[in-house]
């Protein structure tokens, strides 16, 4: 077995790895990419006997552990902010994010008559999403737009509206709420955020019941 090669693809992944880390806009990501190309340069700074390698990436590999711990336990502040459909600063803000929206949201089409609630989504006070939502009927709420921001894409916000925020939408007499979905990455969003794909009007949709 020809284990130079061995060790050189060892070195290869950790590159790529702590490559891709740089590139990743979560900074939680970035953390986790980073350990683990770490981790790889560890056992290929062992195999070929440079431990200045190995060292060196121990000790970024336990400060990304430290970093790790404390993003996962941070209590962070996460606030709905109601705010009118027609509301200059959200116009501003699907203009600027268009392209991605385009992606996540195809059909979307800004029609502030439409929406019954409308938010946007802080996150240790930065404007961190945007949910707007229309009646599909007395009972249920349609998502017309939830959309997160690249640098917070690590289904906090997503948890804070579907699962700690759903006593607001009970409230508010909703017994279900829908969603359609455009793509492959949206689909598994919403199985994480507890939807089932249903048929509803003879229309594939995506349900989350509220209990």
């Amino acid at each position: 077995m020809d284990y130079h090669a061995l060790y050189e693809w060892i070195g290869y992944i950790g590159s790529v790895l702590i490559a891709f880390a740089m590139i990743n806009s979560s900074i939680l990501r970035l953390r986790w990419f980073s350990l683990m190309g770490n981790l790889f340069f560890i056992a290929y700074g062992i195999l070929i006997n440079a431990y200045p390698v190995a060292l060196v990436n121990l000790f970024i590999a336990a400060a990304n552990i430290y970093y790790i711990q404390k993003l996962s336990l941070k209590k962070e502040y996460l606030k709905f902010l109601n705010i009118k459909p027609g509301n200059l600063y959200m116009q501003e803000f699907l203009e600027f994010h268009a392209k991605e929206l385009f992606y996540f949201f195809p059909n979307f089409k800004y029609l502030p008559e439409k929406y019954v609630e409308s938010s946007f989504i802080l996150r240790d006070m930065n404007v961190a999403g945007l949910f707007l939502a229309s009646k599909y009927d007395e009972h249920s709420l349609l998502v017309e737009l939830d959309f997160v921001t690249r640098a917070y894409r690590d289904f906090r916000i997503g948890r804070f509206i579907f699962e700690h925020h759903i006593d607001y939408f009970k409230e508010h007499g909703y017994k279900r709420i829908l969603s359609y979905s455009y793509n492959r990455n949206h689909e598994k969003y919403l199985v994480k955020m507890g939807f089932q794909q249903e048929m509803i009007d003879e229309k594939r949709m995506f349900v989350q019941y509220v209990n």
